[in-house]
């Protein structure tokens, strides 16, 4: 079904209100916060929906590809972070499809889209 760009940045604002009200935090509409939470927004015709972790464990993404290119094994820190990043991933699918709506994950990058 096609939607106008109007029509998709309303489903955003109920997508982003439905995860408000489940007591998720949400993120500026510019995606940058300190504090972590989840993003709502219309990209390429679609809904896409992810999840910030905290600056402290966001820094740990940076951390890993350095500690990978020195060959060193992965820290608690970086668990932790793809730990948070993972299981917000999948609570966040569950929570949408139990409120209804048809999702699909991108598993490269943790984003998830709404299919309308």
């Amino acid at each position: 079904m096609l939607h106008s760009p109007g029509g998709l940045k309303e489903i955003a604002d109920r997508v982003k209100f439905d995860l408000v009200s489940a007591g998720f935090t949400p993120l500026p509409d510019d995606c940058d916060g300190p504090e972590g939470g989840v993003a709502v927004w219309v990209e390429k015709g679609q809904v896409m929906v992810i999840w910030h972790t905290h600056d402290r464990l966001g820094e740990a993404e940076q951390t890993e590809q350095n500690m990978r290119e020195a060959g060193l094994d992965l820290g608690p820190v970086v668990q932790r972070e793809q730990a948070a990043r993972s299981t917000m991933c999948m609570a966040l699918v569950t929570l949408l499809t139990a409120f209804g709506y048809p999702v699909r994950t991108i598993a490269t990058a943790s984003h998830i889209a709404i299919d309308l």
